[in-house]
């Protein structure tokens, strides 16, 4: 017979789980759902405040050759970043009607500030006027 049964009610049941097992279970599944969102909303950006980029902190990097293209701009803004979602994360974050297949020397595109090029622009700095 097996060291790991209880008696209740003069029956042998094995492995019955106390009450306080039970709370304690369902306190520590709380606590792993609890971290689990956390860390989820901790690694979203500043973009979760439904705030165009434009008016949140963001960088800026004018197009200045006819030949950059945004892969390239992608591998450099985000080195390590598997390219084709580095271009995601650049492309879902411009302005409504930007067109890749359009760009040309002299438009402006957008990056999170986290990107390892482009100027960091604060919107808050630019309308109180201190550059």
């Amino acid at each position: 017979m097996s060291t790991n049964l209880n008696r209740l009610g003069g029956k042998e049941k094995p492995f019955a789980i106390t009450s306080t097992e039970k709370f304690i279970g369902t306190v520590a599944l709380g606590a792993a759902i609890a971290v689990v969102a956390g860390v989820g909303l901790v690694n979203r950006n500043i973009e979760a405040s439904g705030l165009p980029i434009t008016e949140r902190p963001h960088r800026e990097l004018i197009m200045r050759h006819p030949a950059q293209r945004l892969w390239g701009i992608a591998q450099r803004a985000h080195p390590g970043m598997d390219p084709r979602e580095a271009v995601y994360e650049i492309v879902k974050d411009q302005p409504e009607g930007f067109d890749v297949g359009s760009m040309q020397v002299g438009d402006t595109i957008f990056l999170e500030t986290d990107a390892k090029i482009g100027k960091l622009v604060d919107p808050k700095d630019s309308a109180t006027g201190n550059s």
